[in-house]
């Protein structure tokens, strides 16, 4: 009995400790947790560089703001040592202040502590985030009416200008999207970016595998930042750009494809599609709209859903060959 009782206690001490990799394996990443897992690299923005100040929203929903020296860095330390909790306000503040000022991401990370704690606001969003008031209409018309003088409108600026609103006819605008025209639900769009270099970011937006969906999309709206995603040890940003773009009129909504992802799965058309049937289900839709292969797929989610399956569902519609995602609730 004294044996058996033994080999019991030897047995509940082994099953308690945390399990080590085997020989010549590498551990997951510390950030592992706070990241969704992609199964390909191809969707993987290149590293280009500094990141910008990371974002962080943990499992419990809290925002968090973090500096990291690389993306390398990712694969051995933990984003959330050094990190400081703030509201979504705050963030903004720092985030913006810190781009626009090219001040290092460390010093503006001290800024953050100042700014001091946010009130408690009532939530209006269906994260839980706070929504703040909607800017002017002038001020969200700003790019459309800053058309070059005559004196700028020649030779390729010109051409640049022209090319890219015919494309954007297409497609829709980029970044943070001004108005529901049309019905249309989504509140930002990204663009798939071909080669993987994204333009500088505002932020990286770090978001736990199963942080709520729609919070992510809150961030991302109000952040225009890119989507940190795992891919093996390496971690790095979606090639996706969710940035506006600057000197592009605004064009309006274009013709679109809308989804709608819930935890029970993904419908188009009100049919529920596997994800590796989006390819076929897609071109579908485009045949029977009569879309262009540019036109938008919106991406609108219900509050059951979570990051993870988010990513999953981006990332299968730019396999497909989607170009720009539109997402919200």
């Amino acid at each position: 009995m004294r044996w058996l009782l033994i080999v019991a206690l030897v047995a509940g001490c082994s099953s308690g400790k945390k399990q080590q990799p085997k020989p010549g394996e590498q551990a997951e990443p510390t950030a592992s947790k706070l990241v969704p897992v992609v199964s390909t690299a191809s969707v993987l923005a290149v590293d280009d560089g500094v990141p910008p100040l990371v974002v962080i929203i943990d499992e419990a929903g809290k925002l968090h703001l973090a500096a990291i020296d690389s993306w390398a860095d990712l694969a051995s330390k933990d984003p959330m040592a050094g990190a400081k909790p703030g509201s979504l306000h705050d963030i903004y503040m720092v985030v913006m202040e810190a781009f626009f000022l090219d001040t290092p991401p460390r010093e503006s990370l001290a800024q953050l502590e100042e700014r001091g704690a946010a009130p408690v606001l009532e939530p209006r969003s269906p994260s839980g985030l706070r929504d703040d008031p909607p800017p002017p209409e002038d001020e969200m018309q700003e790019l459309e009416e800053d058309v070059p003088e005559s004196g700028r409108e020649e030779g390729q600026y010109k051409m640049k200008i022209t090319q890219d609103v015919e494309g954007r006819r297409l497609t829709g605008d980029r970044g943070r999207l001004a108005k529901r025209a049309n019905g249309r639900a989504a509140r930002i769009a990204g663009e798939v970016v071909a080669d993987g270099k994204l333009r500088q970011q505002y932020a990286a937006i770090m978001a736990a595998p199963r942080a709520r969906a729609a919070m992510l999309i809150d961030v991302l709206v109000k952040l225009e930042g890119s989507i940190v995603v795992r891919h093996g040890r390496t971690i790095r940003p979606l090639r996706v750009n969710f940035r506006h773009d600057e000197g592009v009129p605004r064009v309006g909504e274009p013709k679109r494809i809308e989804t709608r992802l819930s935890k029970a799965g993904v419908k188009l058309d009100g049919v529920v599609v596997e994800l590796p049937r989006m390819a076929e289900a897609i071109e579908k839709a485009r045949t029977a709209q009569k879309l262009d292969p540019r036109a938008p797929v919106d991406v609108l989610v219900e509050g059951d859903v979570d990051a993870q399956r988010l990513v999953d569902l981006i990332v299968a519609l730019e396999t497909t060959g989607v170009t720009m995602i539109g997402l919200g609730p």
